[in-house]
């Protein structure tokens, strides 16, 4: 019995690993090598999650991509608080692509004005 929840938690790690590594990759690394203020990794997620035509990605990946673009920039980031919040809680696929095309349109907003 031990031996089989040992494999069970080995399995669980290795899944977790390949996942994140795949996940990773879709993503600008550093923000600055995006060319962008820092918004990057969240820009490319909401596109990610905004494409009809895309898979939806697992919504882990959204807590790194705002916290991070929020300590990059958080005069822009801090107020799509609330529409994060919104997309984290969405019931379904159609719903987070609509608050993620919102979170794109404020960002380039707020890029530009």
């Amino acid at each position: 019995m031990i031996s089989r929840s040992r494999s069970l938690s080995v399995l669980s790690v290795l899944v977790l690993v390949v996942a994140g590594c795949s996940m990773s990759s879709r993503f600008p690394s550093d923000a600055g090598k995006a060319g962008d203020d820092g918004t990057g990794m969240l820009k490319a997620f909401l596109t990610q999650i905004a494409d009809p035509n895309s898979p939806m990605p697992e919504m882990f990946g959204a807590e790194p991509a705002f916290e991070s673009a929020l300590r990059s920039s958080p005069d822009k980031v801090t107020p799509l608080r609330p529409l994060y919040l919104k997309l984290k809680s969405a019931s379904g696929n159609t719903q987070r692509r609509k608050v993620a095309e919102e979170m794109l349109q404020k960002l380039s907003e707020s890029s530009t004005g």
